[in-house]
């Protein structure tokens, strides 16, 4: 899946060259982060990290210090860290009340996966509006997204003062150059990219809208 270029013996050269600057701020990274403000929509600012789970991880915690709210409703795979993972059939360890504070719902169909299946989780949205800190979610999945869908969850962020956060993991340069946002022309506020961002080398990167990243530094 990360491997977009193939094993390129120039690209391995290159990276050779690269590699000895270790951890310390170097002229490449502010040269990637304009680049991938060039590219990508809702792109002003950038935050780079090792692997999708940091940069997922990151946005949440960032929209939940933005909003003051702690619930998370999330649609797709992001990673292992205890807020994604405690919902799914791999959350042992994870503690209740952590659990709690991720909602879950399904792609395309707007229904939560809750023990009522009848349950549209519109009306979970609006049950929690006030504690929604954002909407994570993969752009698309195995199937494209129905029309309206993704432009329908762009409108209640707006109404609710959720923020919208983009996986794009999967789709970043691969379904357009600027990613699925661009594909659809959806653009959230925040959007995470990796994989298929450095030929499967450990980089990946948050990007968003400044008035939302430039809090990493507080």
């Amino acid at each position: 899946m990360p491997c977009i270029l193939g094993y390129n013996h120039v690209l391995t050269e290159g990276m050779r060259e690269i590699f000895p600057t270790y951890s310390l701020p170097h002229p490449n990274e502010v040269e990637l982060s304009e680049l991938l403000c060039e590219v990508i929509p809702c792109a002003e600012m950038v935050r780079l990290g090792k692997n999708g789970s940091d940069v997922t991880t990151a946005a949440v915690r960032l929209a939940r210090a933005i909003t003051g709210r702690d619930l998370v409703l999330q649609c797709g795979y992001h990673g292992w860290h205890d807020w994604y993972i405690g919902n799914t059939k791999k959350g042992k360890g994870v503690p209740e009340g952590t659990k709690k504070m991720t909602i879950p719902f399904d792609y395309n169909s707007f229904i939560a996966r809750l023990k009522d299946p009848e349950v549209e989780s519109r009306v979970i949205l609006e049950k929690h509006k006030r504690g929604a800190a954002c909407v994570i979610m993969e752009p698309t999945n195995f199937h494209p997204p129905k029309e309206g869908f993704l432009s329908k969850i762009r409108d209640w962020c707006d109404r609710t003062g959720t923020l919208l956060i983009f996986d794009e993991m999967v789709t970043g340069f691969r379904w357009s150059l600027g990613g699925a946002q661009e594909y659809f022309g959806v653009h959230p506020d925040l959007a995470c990219f990796g994989k298929a961002m450095a030929n499967g080398y450990p980089i990946s990167a948050v990007v968003g809208r400044e008035e939302f990243m430039r809090h990493f530094g507080d």
